[in-house]
Order: structure tokens, then sequence, then C-alpha cells
């Protein structure tokens, strides 16, 4: 089953106080090991994926991003982590990620696009 959440801000501090609490949160509700496998669909370039690493520095960490120019120009050295690719089609096998998130990116497809996206992950 799908849970859809909205969430609205106040301003742009409750917004980045909301973002930069993602990673942590997820840690925690999940109950994710310190060598989780976590996958970013959206990735751009790689800052969830570096939050990530930031509170599970032994986590293996994946994006995924249709932009070559956010690969090649990825915070920290994320760009060797992120592969090219769609939601719809990803490039690994079923089962190889405990966690898969994808903030702001796939609402971006077309209908029948974001339901292929939503099946893959």
């Amino acid at each position: 089953m799908l849970s859809v959440v909205t969430i609205t801000f106040n301003n742009f501090d409750e917004l980045c106080r909301t973002v930069a609490s993602v990673p942590a949160d997820n840690v925690e509700h999940y109950r994710l090991g310190p060598e989780a496998s976590i996958l970013d669909v959206g990735a751009a370039k790689g800052f969830l994926m570096h939050d990530f690493l930031q509170v599970l520095p032994r986590a293996k960490v994946r994006g995924l991003d249709v932009s070559r120019y956010a690969k090649e120009n990825a915070h920290g050295g994320m760009g060797e982590l992120i592969d090219m690719g769609s939601a719809e089609k990803l490039p690994y096998p079923d089962k190889s990620f405990d966690l898969v998130v994808s903030i702001n990116s796939i609402h971006n497809l077309p209908l029948e696009a974001l339901k292929r996206a939503l099946r893959e992950m």
C-alpha cells in the first residue's frame, strides 16, 4: 500500500530543518543497521546521499539520476556513487537495497511513467 504525505512549510527555515532531519528520521524509522544499503532515486548532486553517510558512515549508498551535469558536479565526491538512469527501469537487481528514497523527483514523471517507477522501487 502506498502512502502519500503532503507537508506544508510556513517558511524556508522550517523547510531546511525538515529536510535536514530526513536521513536520521529514516534510519530510526526503518531501523537501518550501520551497513545498510540505501538508494536515492533522483539523487541530483548527491546531497541526501552525503547526509545519509553522515548518519551511517559505513552505509552503502548509491544514487540514480538522469542528469550527467548533476553527476559530474556532485557534492563531496558523491559523483562516483551516482549511476545514470531512470526510475522507470532501475539498473540494479531486485532487493538490492534496504531503503529506497526519492525526494522531489518522481512527481515530475508523466502518470504512466510514475506508475512504472513506483513498481520498480
